[in-house]
């Protein structure tokens, strides 16, 4: 077809996905939560794009506004209160992400708990839930249902495969982490699913959750960072709703010296994808991983609560998150990673060959693939074209010295050994190299400035006419040995590479693209295989395969291909893959769910009970089904046959019982809710400090442990006191730090008490304001005495010092009348 060329990229996410005649955009999709630096492009071209022309006037944003020039040095900040009408909310810096003028759907900006609090409906539709019947005080949700304005339009994502177009039945766009415990509420009490999306470049489309709640979380941009934590030089909390174009910006301008994590180099990727997934990238042989930097997370749980995951904190969850992308069992808020210094000095070398020369330029890749892998200075991978047909190698050094780029070259020549033509030879920063990866040479950065990256609306994958896609990766485990390998099963895989690539190929226009990578060396192989769920650890590369379309066009050809060619690899390669490449349909798995877990995961089994702890009841969609483990009944003791006294089981002897509290916020959160067994219900005090809730336990107990259930506006300190009369009180588990979500405190041996108290000291933070203390729920562990009801309910006055827990004043105890003297 005249005029229709293919231009060479490096490290694109996307496929350009139709092509024709004075094609004046480029139409791409299919974009992966895992690329790194490939050599991929599209082809310039022409789609129909009314559908997206809608889709743009509602969702692409604008940079209207420009950061401040101080922050287009290393180690410049932008101050918080440098914000246009009001402060981006969760954010201490000001991005012009964070507000678009005009937007279809936008929440507006409020106080974070503004507003009246509501308690849920015990019934009623997931509309009425989401207009305001979610219980969450101040929460008003930018919710969108079928026929409102943008919905079709905002519900996409960026595959527009027709046969997966999302259904869903509700779209959230989220400004704060309370408007996604909502959400989940919501979605739950209505026995629906949710699902959270990013950056939309899921291959499948999973977060366009069909038939759920979609919850957009695109708006949580908070971000710190810390210097020297336990050892750690550095370490960044942001939040779930940055691509890696904005973090990777904020991580370089922001500090000194210019950070990045271990990621891909595509700026539309949302965060959240490729570290769920483990993500790989162009920092992989030096840093490991995307997933081997998590130190911590906040999510949302099955039931709307936030809690933290950490190696000590849940870390069932800690680990399902290293690697379970999007089959992990809650919505994550908030990520905390050990960030690197970023190179300064990228050299990199690139050359292209003939589609004859691929089989060999690939042997003698991987002949040397151990030293490359082990090499933590160098990235290097192989990318092939359906069109035009060739094979390009990279390599690229990081911060090398002159010694070390010369060792590298040599390595190169040997590989390529004189082949080839069109060699280029390049040196950039990290931020110019990832905006080069992201196409600002080929305009798909606008304006062609780093400030555009805070914009997740740029880069390859999200132009004007985005397209269908299907992909696909298969995980390889040995290297290229030139005394065994030929007539390998290697060979063959390699053979069966080139076929469908370039012989038996898609037709006419559309594209086909493979990127060869390194998955392997020394900082990838040597963590332990069951430390994370993800499952390939010690594989040494992966092939990932991409077809790529016009809208509309020859899906059927185009997946039947696909479908082909991955069968293809199916006699010769494990039937592994990697998640963020994964393959709903992977050929090799048969259509067995066991089979397609094993493929992606290190432990399936772990993974179904986490699943069956943290969500039973599916609120969160996933391939993973849960076991749920049933408590087991008690056995009685058979008689007449004497038996030792058991000891009861510890229960929760706080449900139901009196409860009383220093203050009340107002009517519908007394204390008693805090008691009532419910997680929708809550106790809130005055906005003060020093503010007190008490329960009585139905008598003598002895006491084992106490979980609190906290709102976000939680105590930062506390304590528990105890009391056997409701008179004297004790400590019992001296200053608690407090946080949102659950905390759990561990009583000593032979603790006896008929009343407990938490006595809250300190307020947390939310949204850099303070509000009342806030609880769900408190259950007290423990197994009863002899029943002692209270006469009356006892008064609690905290006294932070010298003893900050309850102090009671004495139940008044009426003085009996004299006895009459006896007369004479």
């Amino acid at each position: 077809m005249a005029g229709i060329h293919v231009r060479l990229l490096m490290g694109a996410a996307c496929l350009a996905m139709t092509a024709a005649a004075n094609a004046p955009t480029c139409s791409v999709a299919g974009g992966d939560a895992g690329e790194g630096a490939g050599a991929e492009r599209g082809a310039e071209c022409r789609a129909d794009a009314a559908d997206d022309a809608a889709h743009l006037q509602v969702r692409r944003q604008v940079l209207d506004t420009r950061p401040a020039p101080g922050l287009l040095h290393a180690g410049g900040r932008q101050p918080v209160d440098n914000c246009s009408g009001s402060c981006p909310p969760e954010s201490t810096h000001y991005y012009p992400a964070d507000y678009v003028a005009g937007s279809s759907g936008s929440a507006s900006a409020r106080s974070p708990r503004s507003g009246a609090r509501q308690q849920v409906a015990t019934g009623g539709s997931l509309p009425g839930c989401l207009r305001g019947a979610h219980g969450l005080s101040g929460v008003n949700l930018a919710a969108r249902f079928p026929g409102d304005p943008g919905f079709y339009s905002d519900r996409n994502l960026v595959n527009r495969r027709p046969d997966i177009t999302p259904e869903p039945l509700a779209l959230v766009d989220a400004g704060n982490t309370d408007d996604v415990r909502a959400a989940v509420i919501c979605a739950k009490h209505a026995g629906v699913q949710v699902c959270a999306k990013t950056g939309q470049h899921g291959f499948d489309n999973d977060a366009g959750c069909t038939g759920g709640v979609q919850i957009n979380v695109q708006k949580l941009q908070k971000y710190s960072l810390q210097k020297s934590v336990d050892g750690t030089p550095y370490v960044v909390t942001f939040g779930a709703g940055h691509t890696l174009g904005q973090l990777y910006y904020k991580l370089w301008f922001y500090e000194t010296p210019g950070l990045m994590i271990p990621g891909g180099v595509v700026a539309g990727v949302g965060t959240s994808g490729l570290i769920l997934g483990c993500g790989r990238g162009f920092f992989s042989q030096s840093h490991g991983l995307a997933c081997d930097s998590l130190l911590g997370l906040k999510f949302v749980d099955a039931n709307g609560h936030l809690q933290t995951a950490d190696a000590s904190t849940n870390p069932d969850m800690f680990w399902m998150a290293k690697g379970s992308g999007g089959e992990f069992p809650g919505i994550v808020t908030e990520f905390t990673m050990q960030a690197y210094p970023a190179p300064t000095d990228i050299y990199e070398m690139k050359c292209s060959a003939d589609k004859a020369q691929m089989g060999e330029v690939a042997k003698r890749w991987l002949a040397q693939g151990q030293s490359l892998s082990d090499n933590t200075k160098i990235f290097t991978h192989v990318t092939l074209f359906n069109n035009p047909q060739r094979v390009f190698l990279a390599m690229a050094c990081m911060d090398c010295s002159s010694a070390e780029k010369s060792t590298m070259a040599g390595q190169f020549w040997h590989i390529w050994s004189g082949q080839g033509q069109g060699c280029s030879f390049d040196t950039r920063d990290w931020l110019g190299q990832l905006l080069y990866e992201s196409g600002v040479q080929d305009g798909a950065v606008q304006p062609p400035h780093p400030s555009a990256l805070l914009n997740p609306w740029q880069g390859y994958g999200k132009l004007p006419g985005v397209g269908s896609a299907k992909a696909g990766g298969r995980m390889g485990y040995h290297w290229w040995d030139w005394s065994s390998s030929p007539g390998s099963n290697l060979d063959k895989a390699i053979g069966a590479l080139a076929r469908y690539t370039y012989y038996d190929t898609v037709p006419g226009p559309f594209a086909l693209f493979v990127g060869w990578y390194f998955t392997g060396g020394v900082k990838i192989n040597s963590v332990a295989k069951q430390s994370a769920a993800y499952g390939p650890r010690d594989a040494k590369w992966v092939i990932h395969y991409k077809h790529g379309w016009a809208p509309g066009q020859y899906n059927s050809v185009m997946t039947g291909h696909h479908h082909k060619m991955a069968s293809s690899f199916d006699p010769y390669l494990p039937c592994t893959g990697f998640y963020n490449y994964k393959e709903s349909d992977l050929t090799c798995a048969q259509g067995n769910t066991d089979t397609w877990l094993n493929a992606y995961f290190s432990n399936v089994t772990r993974m179904k009970l986490i699943k069956g702890a943290y969500d039973p009841g599916n609120v969160f969609r996933s391939r993973v089904p849960g076991i749920v483990v049933p408590t087991p009944a008690p056995v009685p003791t058979p008689a007449p046959t004497p038996a030792p006294t058991q000891t009861p089981a510890p229960v929760n002897l706080a449900l139901d019982q009196p409860a009383w509290s220093s203050s009340v916020e107002k009517t519908g959160l007394e204390p008693g809710n805090a008691v009532d067994g419910a997680m929708f219900t809550r106790w809130s005090s005055f906005f003060a400090d020093n503010q007190w809730i008490a329960v009585h336990l139905g008598g003598s107990a002895m006491l084992s442990r106490i979980d609190i259930y906290w709102e976000d506006a939680c105590a930062a300190t506390y304590k528990l006191s105890g009391s056997t009369d409701g008179s004297e009180w004790r400590d019992l588990a001296g200053t608690i730090g407090g946080r949102a979500g659950l905390v759990s405190t561990a009583l000593p041996a032979n603790t006896v008490a008929s009343y407990v108290s938490m006595v809250g000291l300190t307020r947390c933070f939310v949204n850099g304001q303070k509000f009342g203390f806030s609880i769900f729920e408190i259950k007290v562990y423990g197994t009863l005495g002899v029943p002692a009801p209270p006469t009356s309910a006892p008064a609690l006055s905290p006294s932070p010092a010298p003893m900050p827990a309850a102090t009671p004043a004495p139940t008044p105890v009426p003085t009996p009348a004299p006895t009459p003297a006896p007369t004479p």
